[in-house]
């Protein structure tokens, strides 16, 4: 976890607003994963990061994030598959 990474403090306001006008957006989507991955929520990042995979499968850097988080929760075996996910430029 990159703990320089620094939301500012209403970015879960602004996110709660946009996902309410638009239940759809990857960005919110793959933001709110972020958000709580640093928060070391890692099983709601991972939720955030289902629903992006339906709506939107080649979302950069998704599947990175789903690495990270796994590598975060211990899960090496796991993160090393989305790595490989993540380098497969043909997904």
């Amino acid at each position: 976890m990159n703990e320089s990474i620094v939301f500012r403090p209403d970015t879960e306001r602004v996110l709660d607003e946009r996902f309410r006008a638009n239940g759809r957006d990857p960005d919110v989507m793959f933001t709110y994963a972020a958000l709580r991955t640093i928060q070391g929520k890692f099983d709601e990042a991972l939720d955030w990061l289902r629903q992006l995979e339906e709506i939107e499968p080649r979302y950069p850097g998704m599947w990175r994030l789903k690495a990270k988080i796994y590598e975060l929760k211990g899960d090496a075996e796991t993160a090393a598959f989305y790595w490989k996910m993540g380098c497969d430029d043909s997904r």
